[in-house]
């Protein structure tokens, strides 16, 4: 699906305005983010929730609205609606930057009758001021052109995935003697809508994927191996097996709350600790542990004693090997002697380089000991190995021979074989 159509289809028109269709961390409803303005009349009294419809992306029949949650201060609101089935934009953790390119997506007035009733628009990013974002349209456009787009959703696209920026809730417009340019669009920042879950925590789920309250919605994306001539499917199926059977009384989220600071290279935002690339290679990484260590179900206690032999941390960088000294200064108190810490590069699975534990030294500026989050007693340059994650799938590759005569009763026999070498 490209960008374009990815936005049309979860982009919905709200009576006379637009919306944004969500998937929260639930598989019991969905959400619809809007400007709050839309669910008022032009008198600014409140409408009858039975009177709010919606109509998705290619259809025409109105739909009800469950229940509506508006921010106290803020010109946006959250709708819930029945679970349905779409491929739903990501939540845009980065802050905006002057100069940020992005589209946004309305249901203008004047196109309700046509056959493509949407219509995008081109936004380069302005003033920012904390939850309100002015950005300037690439072209000028009459009233009537934009009418109608209120609420509608700002994206852009990030690597293979979409994420949705904000929601928009007013243009500034310019007027000459004869018409009305619309010159410039505001637009609220998605992180803004975290304030209504946490005040109707009872009733609503964080704006996060559904993944992180089940790792089994990541299991059919690690270990691809897709160079295997043979045994893929059953070398795969295996560890997936393995990760349904070990891995299902913790989620991404419980991992998230408990070590959020232990999670992500030095200098990274935790908004990144979200990130699905993160999350398919974290899967990997517990999955090393249970075959390497012992099968055994992985807890909260049991992560707590993994992260004493070895640890992951969540990076962004095209070159993984140039992180060595935010590496150095990351969180890895608690690591014992002889431990292994693995780097998981976003949109970087495949590397060259899977080891820099003898380069680890060779920078041009080694931390100072006190810039480092080190116990005393562990030579960080002796003691502690530095690989990318890819490292265990690369193993895995390697020794594709070694799976030709696998069955049931042996293939967890040689993936411990196997495995505990990157360790």
């Amino acid at each position: 699906m490209s960008f374009f159509e990815q936005c049309k289809q979860c982009s919905v028109r709200l009576d006379g305005g637009s919306g944004v269709l969500f998937q929260p961390m639930t598989d019991d409803y969905t959400y619809i983010l809007t400007a709050k303005h839309n669910l008022y009349n032009d008198l600014k009294e409140q409408k009858n929730i039975n009177d709010i419809k919606y109509i998705c992306y290619g259809e025409d029949e109105p739909k009800d609205i469950l229940k509506k949650y508006e921010h106290t201060t803020l010109d946006i609101a959250i709708l819930k609606i029945e679970k349905i089935n779409f491929e739903s934009p990501y939540k845009e953790f980065e802050q905006p930057k002057d100069g940020d390119i992005f589209k946004f997506y309305g249901y203008p007035e004047n196109r309700r009758d046509k056959t493509e009733k949407i219509k995008y628009f081109d936004l380069k990013v302005g003033d920012k001021n904390k939850f309100e974002i002015t950005a300037s349209n690439q072209e000028y456009f009459p009233q009537n052109n934009i009418d109608g787009c209120s609420g509608g959703g700002v994206f852009k696209r990030d690597g293979d995935n979409f994420c949705l920026v904000g929601i928009e809730h007013s243009m500034d417009a310019q007027s000459d003697e004869e018409v009305e340019h619309n010159i410039r669009l505001k637009y609220i920042n998605i992180n803004a809508f975290d304030d209504i879950v946490a005040q109707y925590e009872d009733e609503l789920t964080p704006l996060y994927p559904p993944y992180m309250s089940n790792f089994n919605l990541l299991d059919e994306h690690i270990f691809l191996l897709n160079d295997y001539e043979e045994k893929r499917d059953f070398v795969r199926d295996r560890l997936q097996y393995l990760s349904k059977t070990y891995i299902t009384g913790i989620t991404p989220i419980d991992i998230k709350n408990e070590f959020e600071n232990d999670l992500l290279i030095n200098g990274l935002d935790t908004r990144y600790a979200t990130n699905s690339d993160f999350w398919q290679m974290y899967l990997e990484f517990i999955l090393l542990s249970v075959l390497v260590d012992s099968k055994e179900y992985i807890t909260m206690d049991t992560i707590k004693k993994i992260y004493k032999k070895r640890k992951i941390l969540f990076a962004k960088a095209d070159r993984w090997v140039e992180l060595k000294e935010n590496i150095l200064k990351s969180n890895l108190q608690g690591l014992q002697k002889n431990a292994t810490v693995f780097i998981a590069c976003k949109g970087h699975r495949r590397p060259n380089k899977v080891d820099l534990s003898d380069s680890i030294v060779d920078i041009s500026r080694p931390p100072q000991r006190e810039e480092m989050r080190i116990d005393q007693g562990i030579d960080y340059t002796m003691d502690i190995k530095y690989k990318h994650i890819y490292a265990i799938e690369k193993l895995l590759l390697d020794n594709e021979g070694k799976f030709a005569n696998a069955t049931g009763t042996n293939v967890d026999e040689i993936l411990k074989e196997v495995l505990q070498n990157v360790c």
